[in-house]
């Protein structure tokens, strides 16, 4: 307990960078997702705008690409949304290879 000031400071700053990066992803690829940037946490639903039910296209992507999200209907919040996580350190990299896979199947 008497390190959990610099705990939350350095998830917090972690977390911080890893929005500013998801900023800069969904502008990239508007034509694939839209969103509204969280007001807190570190998980996201962007709305997808892929012709592919959120299901399919999530377990498409776990078999090609090795990254889970998960499909909106897992919280009862409809097929239109994805989970994004974005709290871990290597959030940029794991990003990058979702980028190389949207590259690849869907531009």
């Amino acid at each position: 307990m008497r390190n959990k000031d610099k705990i939350i400071g350095l998830q917090k700053a972690r977390i911080d960078k890893n929005v500013k990066i998801l900023d800069r992803f969904f502008d990239e690829y508007s034509d694939c997702f839209s969103w509204n940037r969280p007001l807190g946490g570190s998980v996201c639903f962007p709305r997808s705008l892929i012709s592919q039910s959120t299901f399919e296209f999530c377990e498409k992507l776990v078999k090609e690409a090795e990254i889970m999200l998960l499909p909106s209907r897992m919280f009862m919040f409809g097929d239109n949304h994805v989970r994004v996580g974005y709290g871990r350190e290597n959030f940029p990299e794991v990003l990058q290879r979702f980028a190389d896979y949207l590259d690849r199947r869907f531009r």
